[in-house]
């Protein structure tokens, strides 16, 4: 009496263990996919977050504020041939700023007073109290800031990490009504992450871009950077 033997043969083995490696694979690189996109989505989240707290902060600022003269009012500071950051006088406050760049390459002009900062800790973007505008007077361009009349919009950390910082600023008045004491402003704005490997800044025309995923140093999934464009009326309690 023949009995018939029941079992996987070796090429139905193969074929099995085949089907689960390209499951096991699929199921991973999904994973890895999924993981990719949250990742860029938390980067732009903070990005974009970190752009509205500071407009919101300049509309509210430049709308409470009397018209003036971008021409004394806005500083690009600079070390040698280098723009390295800013500063803006609108009245009773003044923001206060470096570039990336000159974060990473500590050769940042604006920084805090050494009496009052001993952390060493330097100046992403601040909002500083200064009525009389002394911190845009020419002889006060390289003078440091107080530490106790600023209020920090982009904090950076200790050891001159940044994650999010402004790469480009440009404000220029577009129109002024001497009869209503109101101006208008435009101001341009390049906010992003702060790896200098992986972004391409142009702060000549107030532009920038993360490198694409053909250069060896992207890092698309963690890089982002964005162009604000917007406009304040000053003397006008507020912007659009």
């Amino acid at each position: 009496m023949n009995r018939e033997n029941k079992g996987f043969t070796i090429i139905e083995l193969l074929l099995a263990m085949t089907f689960i490696a390209v499951l096991l694979l699929t199921v991973a690189l999904t994973v890895i996919q999924i993981g990719n996109i949250y990742n860029k989505g938390l980067t732009l989240r903070m990005v974009d977050q970190s752009a509205r707290a500071i407009t919101a902060d300049m509309r509210r600022t430049i709308g409470q504020s009397q018209p003036f003269a971008t021409a004394t009012n806005f500083v690009q500071m600079k070390d040698g041939d280098d723009v390295v950051g800013g500063r803006l006088c609108t009245g009773k406050y003044t923001y206060v700023w470096n570039y990336g760049i000159s974060i990473k390459s500590n050769s940042q002009v604006n920084v805090y007073s050494p009496d009052d900062n001993p952390n060493d800790e330097k100046i992403g973007f601040a909002r500083i109290n200064d009525k009389n505008g002394k911190y845009c007077l020419r002889e006060n361009r390289g003078t440091a800031i107080s530490r106790a009349n600023a209020t920090e919009l982009l904090s950076v950390k200790g050891g001159g990490d940044l994650t999010i910082a402004i790469h480009g600023l440009d404000i220029e008045r577009t129109s002024v009504n001497l009869s209503t004491s109101q101006a208008l402003y435009r101001i341009q704005m390049v906010i992003g992450t702060n790896d200098q490997d992986a972004i391409t800044i142009l702060v000549d025309s107030v532009d920038g871009t993360c490198k694409p995923p053909s250069d060896a140093l992207s890092q698309q999934d963690y890089c982002a950077v964005n162009k604000f464009d917007f406009t304040v009326l000053a003397g006008g309690g507020g912007g659009s």
